[in-house]
């Protein structure tokens, strides 16, 4: 049966036809990698350029892969074309140059609440990240004249006219907090260690007045009276109430009261010169004056600790009422701002008595 034909063997592949297809696929192959390579080298000069792989070789079509034969026919497949590896259209660019390094995740577009616009949410970091956007120097700068600025000078309110920020009100308030609550703890230890705390004080107090009226009782006999008791000291504790007190304080001191002086010259005056951040990073800054004063108060002095605290309350105070008057004044056709001008330095200079007489009584009065 030499002769006959039978339709169950198979046909065998050409040989010709097997190395034709291998050379279309290397062909396939390196026609690829050059692509990728004029990809990078297109998308490093212009990320934005919507480039087109295949154009920029030789301006070569769209290649084609092939299939191999069927086993049972010797016809090809359907040829199945490949799409160009760079979009057509211009929206598309952005996502086709990154995946053409690589990156299967298209390109994310510019959110419309970005910093062009103006528009971050405000209960997010990025909200505040404007106001803390400041180097040693302008910390530095802005401590001396939120301090010492009342001696003369240019105005605290001028130099952060464009730029204010929250860095100092912040760790201003952290800071005097800090060594608040930790000075104050420490001079109460220092006076339960000396004796002369509040407790024996009171003692000493009451001896005194019983002693003045005659009623204080006659000491037992020695034969009748038990063996003296020595009373054991009460360990000293560390008052961690402090902390939060003093954090309370003087976070609505520099962040509330401005917010009052903010409303009354713009909701009544009409003075626009100044913003509420600009007023809480004066408050922030001039209150530092109180940090060496509470390290003073350390010392088991009274008159120490009060020309400290009065010092640092008058240095602050004068630095306030310059920069708040000055900027009042300097509306000159505004008659509203004239009159209130007087007003609210009584009030700023009346607040920072009252916290400098708090923060004395509250956490160094032993």
């Amino acid at each position: 049966m030499a002769g006959e034909h039978n339709p169950f063997l198979v046909d065998d592949f050409d040989d010709s036809e097997e190395e034709e297809d291998d050379d279309d696929h290397q062909m396939l192959l390196r026609t690829a990698a050059r692509a990728n390579v004029a990809a990078d080298v297109a998308y490093a000069h212009n990320p934005d350029d919507n480039v087109n792989d295949f154009d920029v070789i030789n301006d070569q079509k769209p290649m084609t892969m092939m299939s191999k034969s069927s086993v049972f026919s010797k016809e090809p497949r359907a040829a199945t074309a490949m799409p160009p590896v760079g979009g057509g259209s211009s929206s598309g660019g952005a996502n086709d140059a990154t995946m053409r390094r690589g990156n299967t995740t298209p390109a994310r577009t510019p959110s419309t609440t970005s910093s062009s616009g103006g528009g971050f949410w405000i209960f997010s970091f990025a909200f505040y990240q404007k106001y803390f956007d400041v180097d040693t120097a302008d910390v530095v700068r802005r401590i001396k004249k939120g301090t010492y600025g009342a001696l003369g000078g240019a105005l605290f309110l001028d130099d952060v006219k464009e730029k204010p920020d929250l860095y100092g009100a912040f760790w201003g308030c952290a800071t005097l907090v800090f060594v608040v609550a930790m000075g104050g703890n420490f001079a109460d230890y220092l006076e339960s260690m000396s004796g002369s705390g509040s407790n024996s004080k009171k003692r000493m107090m009451m001896r005194r007045l019983l002693e003045e009226e005659g009623n204080v009782p006659p000491p037992p006999s020695p034969v009748s009276s038990p063996p003296a008791r020595v009373d054991a000291k009460e360990p000293w504790q560390f008052d961690v109430t402090k902390v939060s007190q003093c954090a309370a304080m003087t976070y609505a001191y520099v962040f509330l009261f401005p917010l009052s002086l903010y409303l009354v010259k713009r909701c009544y005056a009409g003075v626009r010169s100044a913003s509420y951040t600009a007023l809480v990073c004066l408050y922030g800054y001039s209150i530092m004056s109180y940090i060496p004063a509470s390290i003073l108060c350390i010392f088991p002095v009274e008159t120490l600790r009060w020309v400290a605290v009065m010092t640092a309350c008058a240095v602050s105070s004068a630095s306030l009422f310059r920069n708040v008057d000055a900027l009042l004044k300097g509306e000159s056709g505004n008659a509203k701002a004239m009159a209130i001008a007087k007003g609210m330095g009584v009030a700023i200079v009346g607040a920072n008595v009252i916290f400098a007489i708090a923060l004395k009584e509250l956490f160094f009065r032993f």
